[in-house]
């Protein structure tokens, strides 16, 4: 993998991220936040920052708006180091979510899809030559690709031998109709799913990991990784399951992203010839640094190293 990059494909947000409130309240009521901040967010551009923080070299494919939330977000590739080829799209707007946390981690995401809806981009753009790894995330929200772009580039990545990984991200609707055929028709293509367990249920309709995991093995998945919040993260493939505990967090300040910076920095580890072991690990230490803080966070690999360091 010397000299071989990450190639990201799909969704670019910017998140307005509230503190946690102990409940939404009724209608018509106010509430007072302690802070809000405004992030990076998206599945694949996290994972795109993560993995650059952790020191891989990354690419990233999407689209934003002509507006100043796409100028904040592209400032934030070239503060980290993302190799950027994004389209700035003339009239239309950034997608943006606005992250809603309660006091115990969940959340609730309000989202404008914006440009992510009309990107769309084929294989022959994607610099597949220097790939060494294809990530996309965010299937529901970049529909164009969504309709036969990804299935594409994964296609094309196969017939090359390049690894793929997909986090569709959860669809703001029922799992099903031709959205829900589209995504089934790329799972012979992807190497590494990323999903969590409510994901996991919809798309499989078994609330037993290893038996939801093995039914998208047998549809041609090779490796299946499930965040579970709290209770950590399992991994299942053929040679079967594997579970990693969460790092303790006192207080999960910033639930949003976790998932996205731990897939980031599993990619980057396994990118580097780690065993799966020592990558989940890593994972699982820069999302728990990315949850205790309330400002935006990509950890660098020394910050997780100490994190390790300190134990669970």
């Amino acid at each position: 993998m010397a000299g071989k990059r990450i190639s990201s494909v799909g969704d670019m947000v910017c998140d307005i991220l509230c503190s946690p409130i102990s409940h939404l309240g009724d209608s018509d009521l106010q509430i007072e936040l302690e802070g809000m901040t405004l992030s990076p967010g998206g599945n694949t551009l996290n994972f795109s920052l993560a993995a650059a923080a952790f020191g891989t070299k990354v690419s990233f494919y999407g689209a934003m708006g002509d507006d100043a939330f796409g100028s904040f977000l592209r400032r934030w590739m070239e503060r980290i180091g993302v190799k950027d080829h994004s389209i700035r799209m003339m009239g239309s707007q950034t997608s943006t979510t606005i992250s809603i946390p309660n006091m115990a981690g969940e959340r609730r995401l309000l989202t404008h899809p914006g440009a992510n809806e009309k990107f769309f981009i084929g294989p022959e753009k994607v610099d597949l030559d220097w790939s060494g790894h294809v990530h996309s995330g965010g299937f529901w929200f970049t529909k164009k690709m969504a309709k036969g772009g990804t299935k594409d580039l994964f296609r094309v990545c196969r017939e090359r031998c390049i690894q793929t990984s997909l986090d569709p991200a959860s669809p703001p609707f029922g799992f099903g109709g031709a959205m829900a055929e589209h995504f089934k028709e790329v799972l012979p293509y992807v190497d590494i799913l990323f999903v969590n367990t409510d994901e996991l249920t919809n798309i499989t309709k078994s609330r037993d990991i290893s038996k939801g995991a093995s039914k998208l093995i047998e549809k041609g998945v090779h490796t299946v990784v499930v965040h579970r919040g709290e209770r950590g993260t399992s991994i299942i493939c053929d040679e079967g399951r594997h579970n990693f505990s969460a790092y303790r967090v006192l207080v999960p300040r910033n639930p949003t992203g976790c998932g996205d910076v731990f897939n980031g920095c599993f990619i980057g580890a396994m990118m580097e010839g780690k065993p799966l072991e020592e990558a989940a690990e890593l994972g699982m230490a820069a999302a728990s640094l990315h949850l205790s803080s309330s400002e935006p966070l990509y950890p660098e690999r020394e910050r997780i190293m100490e994190r390790i360091r300190r134990g669970k």
